[in-house]
Parts: C-alpha cells; structure tokens; sequence
C-alpha cells in the first residue's frame, strides 16, 4: 500500500510564477498586500492568481477545521469490554481488498480484549488479548500475512492474531517491557522499543524476538516510527534539555542521529514523542522551553534532520497553561491510511487530557477537545478517526471520511 500524504493547506495553491514581464514580477504563491496590489494582476484576467488561491484555501482551511473537530469528538457505541481496564490501542487493517474496506482493530487488556470495528461503525466484540494482563500500549499490522501483534506490559508482554482480533496467541519472550511496536513492511518485521532502557527487538511473526541495543544516551520511550525509506527510528532523550534519535536501516544496528540543534537556547522538558504513517515523513511532539511555554510540532524526512512545523502557544493557540506541566508528555500519533495528526496531552494540575488535530500535515491545528480524566494510551487513531477506552466502553468519532 502506497502511504498518502494529505496535500498542504498553503494559502496559495500553486509553487510556481506564472506571471511574465517587470510590470508583473509577483509569483502565484505569493500574495503581494496592499501595497503591490498593483502588480499582483495577470493580463488579460480581471483578478489575478495568486486572490484566486487566496480564497481557495482560505475555503479548504476551514473545511479541514471543521472535519478535524469531527474527529476530536467521539461518541459512545453500543459495544463493552469485559472489564474497564483503561489502555487503547488501534491499527488500520486493509485486509479484505477493495469491496470489504478498511478495518480498524482497537485493543486493550483485560478478557475480551478487542473490538473490531467495520467500516460501517458496527463493532463487534472479539477476543482475549492473552498474555498482556496489565496494559496494552501499542498495535502494529501485518497487512501481507494478516497479522496483528499487540504488546504492552503483564504477562508475556504481547500476542498476536491473525482473525482480526478474534483468537490471540503468545509468542516468544521478547526480553525487556516493550512500550510501542511498528512494522517495517521494507524489512518485512515489526520492531519494539523498550518502555525503559536502551533495548529494542525485531520479529518476523511474534514467533521469536531477536534483541539490540540502541545507542540513546537515555532511554527509549519516546516512540518509534517507520519512514517508506525503510529506516526505523526511535525518539530518546538525553537527559538534559533536548531529544535525541536512533536510526537503523536493517533493524539490527543502530545509530545515534543526534537531536534538535541549538535552538537559541530553549529546551525542552522531555523526550516528547514520534509518530509516522510508513509514508516518507516522521512527526515529532514536544515541549518547548523551560518552563514550558509552547507545544512544538517537527517533521523530518530521514530521522537526522528536523524542521520545526508549528510552535503551539498558549497566548496564540488556546493551548491550556495547565497542560504545560514539567512533568507531562504530549502524544503525537499518525492515522495510518488518511495521515491525520492527533495530539493528546494531559493536564497535571487539572486532570484533565486535551487533544488537537491536523489535516494539513501539522501545519494547523484545531482548537483543544477536552476530556475528563483518561490515560493517553486510551486515545487511537485509525480509519480517519479518534477511539477511546472509557472503562469497560468504547468510543468512536465520526472521523474525517476520506480513503
């Protein structure tokens, strides 16, 4: 499956200058203000281009909006767990080709441990997610071999099945508490990142783990995420002020990539976290400064090198001085088949968790949903849309609706 990417919400829909002549000189993506309005006409078109897109855009913009806060907003189904064990995970599944759609698998631990939702929103209540008894944190798919693998903390850590949910099996020790898994359709494995430490492990089918080490001056735990290049990365910290990246090209060695540059000085608080849909970018969340004064969102393309995509204030963006706390640490994760962006971040002074959402790859976000009490790990994303454990329920939004 080619991996999308949502196209850019720019405020002129076109890169190139099809202007001509010195009388002209303003290119199409470039809106020339008041001042150069006067050259910013086309012959022989009664408004020029670059208006045109202007108000294009502007139009997209609020239609992104309005379908991201569709999304931000779930609704109780019909369907419970067994128990109210409050840990969520989700993948997009494309088992069933194009007249069957695509699926999502939401997890937690506990009996009754999955829900298989169709594209129709019908849930079904699948099977025991064994050998996770305690919390169940990340999914990944298989879309070759049919396979999920769920893994967490309790038990053996992880199991994975091959009927969408129904029946789960327990596979070999993986050797450490793993906290995110991804596959690496390139290098045909999935790979886990340690919850602690500096380990990872790959696997073919959960059948047997063969483990590394990383090179983070820190631990791990900042997620792992997989680009179409075939590179795998992890997100660390250093310790200090900064994130740092591990790379690995074959899913055995690794190599530390470096973090952040200088950034005037500011710092950050934590590790933050990476996400990525296989497509040929990774995101980065973070909070920037100390103490805290933004939410910074980055993308890179290779793991190495980081551009700063949208710094998220609290003045600017509605975002909850409660939230940004010395002690949280924002969540950032990628729909796997739409690429929408969900941010979930708690606030420690309020117990309460937010999230915000993008459609435009990180560019621009929503204003915050809030939500009482609940764990990040009960968030997912999956289908173009947000679920979320809340005891022994499961909600769903209506998503954002596109293939």
């Amino acid at each position: 499956m080619t991996k999308p990417i949502i196209p850019v919400a720019r405020r002129h829909a076109s890169d190139t200058n099809y202007t001509s002549g010195p009388d002209i000189g303003t290119a199409t993506k470039v809106d020339p203000g008041a001042a150069l309005a006067a050259q910013g006409w086309l012959p022989g078109a009664p408004v020029p281009a670059q208006h045109l897109n202007h108000l294009l855009a502007s139009a997209a913009a609020v239609a992104r909006r309005m379908l991201a806060v569709l999304a931000l907003r779930p609704h109780t189904t019909d369907a419970a767990f067994a128990d109210s064990t409050a840990a969520c995970a989700a993948a997009c599944v494309e088992n069933g080709g194009a007249s069957e759609g695509i699926k999502a698998l939401v997890v937690k631990a506990g009996t009754a441990g999955s829900m298989y939702v169709n594209d129709s929103d019908a849930v079904t209540v699948a099977g025991d997610t064994v050998s996770v008894t305690s919390l169940v944190t990340s999914i990944a798919y298989d879309n070759t071999a049919g396979r999920f693998i769920a893994v967490g903390s309790g038990g053996n850590n992880h199991c994975s099945s091959t009927d969408n949910g129904a029946n789960w099996v327990t596979g070999g020790a993986i050797g450490f508490v793993p906290q995110d898994i991804v596959r690496n359709p390139t290098l045909g494995l999935f790979i886990v990142n340690s919850a602690s430490g500096s380990g990872s492990a790959r696997t073919t089918n959960g059948a047997a783990w063969t483990s590394s080490s990383h090179t983070l001056a820190a631990s791990g735990k900042g997620g792992i995420a997989v680009l179409s290049s075939g590179r795998t990365v992890i997100c660390g910290f250093d310790g200090f002020d900064a994130p740092r990246f591990t790379i690995s090209d074959n899913g055995s060695t690794w190599a530390d990539s470096g973090g952040f540059p200088a950034d005037g000085g500011i710092s950050f608080l934590n590790e933050g976290y990476i996400c990525g849909n296989g497509g040929p970018l990774i995101w980065h969340v973070g909070l920037r400064g100390s103490p805290p004064s933004a939410i910074r969102v980055s993308v890179s393309s290779d793991g190495v090198t980081w551009t700063t995509r949208a710094d998220l204030s609290i003045s600017v963006d509605n975002i909850p001085p409660a939230a940004l706390q010395p002690d949280t640490q924002p969540r950032i994760m990628c729909c796997q088949n739409t690429g929408m962006l969900v941010i979930v971040c708690a606030e420690v002074a309020t117990s309460r968790i937010f999230a915000i959402a993008s459609l435009d790859g990180g560019f621009t976000w929503t204003e915050p949903v809030y939500y009482a009490g609940a764990s990040l790990r009960a968030f997912a994303v999956a289908n173009g849309k947000l679920y979320r454990t809340l005891g022994s329920g499961l909600e769903q939004s209506v998503g954002v609706g596109w293939r």
